[in-house]
């Protein structure tokens, strides 16, 4: 688990995390964490000041480089933004693909991603929803059931 304390939002969010994301983390715990402070940022410098969002951007560039992947603009991308939208409809759609009930998917998915309503969620999926009309439809089912609920409140 991954606990999350300076979000876009000022709230603190708690996220579980893969296995294969947890022997990434230990590994680089093992190479940089006994450089840090307590109260240091995960990803900080030496000093302990945290890093810049534009260092982020050119070390997102420099992967895309490396993996021979274009990039095409600013507003085109692919952005490192890109990776939450891919996220969320995968996501969903593993969870389709197992048979899960979206009407209890989707709130999960809500929360894992910080979001405080279900809409914000939707947003990252109308990215691709010519590929997943299927996932779509459920998860508007999903958000007219919520808010039936909440009307009955």
């Amino acid at each position: 688990i991954i606990h999350l304390k300076e979000t876009k939002n000022s709230r603190f969010r708690t996220i579980p995390i893969s296995d294969s994301l947890l022997t990434v983390i230990k590994q680089y715990c093992d190479k940089c964490l006994y450089l840090k402070m307590k109260n240091d940022f995960f990803f900080s410098h030496k000093d302990g000041r945290k890093v810049k969002e534009h260092s982020i951007y050119l070390i997102h560039r420099k992967a895309l480089d490396y993996a021979n992947i274009p990039y095409i603009g600013s507003t085109k991308g692919p952005r490192l933004h890109d990776l939450r939208h891919t996220f969320a409809v995968n996501s969903l759609k593993n969870f389709e693909k197992r048979g899960c009930d979206l009407n209890n998917v989707l709130p999960i998915l809500k929360q894992y991603m910080g979001h405080t309503n279900i809409h914000a969620t939707e947003k990252y999926l109308q990215l691709v929803s010519e590929n997943y009309f299927d996932v779509l439809d459920k998860t508007k089912e999903t958000e007219l059931l919520i808010m039936g609920a909440g009307e009955n409140e």
